[in-house]
């Protein structure tokens, strides 16, 4: 996003303000068009520039992008936080301060992840594994919902992927399990599939941004618009038409997201079984730093000045 407010005066009235933060809605699209068809493929963009960057013989594999893709992506979430939570301290709503939900309820959360997974998956696929879940069903936490949102929905995705095609053909799907496990100061979601793991040498690089082991030449299954990211856009009203992967970038930014507020995201792989995924989130309340951009390392190979 450019900032269009630069050359703007300083906000020295109510008046002022209530002005700049139309000129924010207006820039982010987000209370108009939920779907903003300019954001939509904004991923899609980066993903084919990352790969044609990939692709170019020497170079590609000297460039490491990254990092300087997680500082911008870093930069990107922060821009985007801080002009919402402006815009909705003006636009106040029930149980909220700004964008965060006071409350945010994270069985309905995982209910409307599932939503989403089951239905792209069975777009895809023509079927999708049950899902269940245990532990703490009661429990909110302070949180942005679109974040999560992304997070819980990339997570099913690639469960629910991972269970269809080791056992493609079969007509039972084993389910999908989801544990709750709520502490004082945060929450951790365990996601836990029996879709064949990922192989030791593998588990390192589904954090890489761009990597995917969908064949690139060979994806007319997945195709679809891109995933909904809070950064591009935000929460829909109801479930729209989205590809099950292909991008190389769910895995990186669910982990970008959940560690901004000082959460993580780690996976434990058990190869020929299946996967558990443990999210961890920080309560958004007491003292709490929300994660800044590092200077990015200076690419492999350039000289420096």
């Amino acid at each position: 996003m450019t900032c269009k407010s630069n050359n703007q005066p300083a906000h020295n009235s109510l008046k002022a303000d209530c002005k700049a933060c139309t000129a924010l809605t207006a820039v982010f699209d987000c209370s108009v068009n939920p779907l903003n068809a300019d954001a939509a493929p904004m991923l899609d963009a980066l993903a084919a520039g990352l790969r044609e960057c990939n692709s170019k013989p020497f170079v590609g594999a000297k460039l490491e992008l990254n990092s300087f893709l997680e500082n911008m992506l870093t930069s990107r979430i922060s821009r985007r936080v801080l002009a919402e939570q402006h815009i909705n301290l003006h636009n106040r709503r029930p149980g909220y301060i700004g964008v965060i939900c006071t409350h945010l309820n994270l069985c309905d959360a995982v209910d409307f992840a599932v939503q989403r997974a089951t239905q792209v998956a069975r777009e895809t696929y023509g079927c999708a594994p049950e899902v269940t879940c245990t532990g703490d069903l009661q429990s909110t936490i302070p949180y942005i919902p679109t974040h999560l949102d992304y997070m819980l929905y990339e997570l099913l995705k690639n469960a629910m992927r991972a269970v269809v095609e080791s056992r493609d053909g079969q007509a039972r799907l084993p389910a999908i399990h989801i544990r709750i496990c709520e502490a004082d100061t945060d929450v951790t979601f365990r996601i836990s599939d029996q879709g064949g793991g990922i192989a030791p040498e593998d588990l390192t690089k589904v954090w890489q941004y761009g990597y995917t082991t969908i064949d690139q030449h060979d994806n007319s299954r997945y195709q679809g618009t891109s995933d909904l990211d809070p950064i591009w856009a935000t929460r829909p009203e109801s479930p729209a038409q989205y590809r099950m992967g292909g991008l190389g970038f769910g895995l990186p930014m669910s982990r970008l997201y959940a560690e901004y507020f000082g959460g993580h995201l780690q996976l434990v792989s058990m190869p020929g079984y299946g996967i558990d995924a443990y999210l961890n989130l920080k309560r958004l309340e007491g003292d709490w730093q929300e994660r800044h951009a590092e200077p990015a390392a200076p690419l492999r190979g350039t000289a420096r000045s």
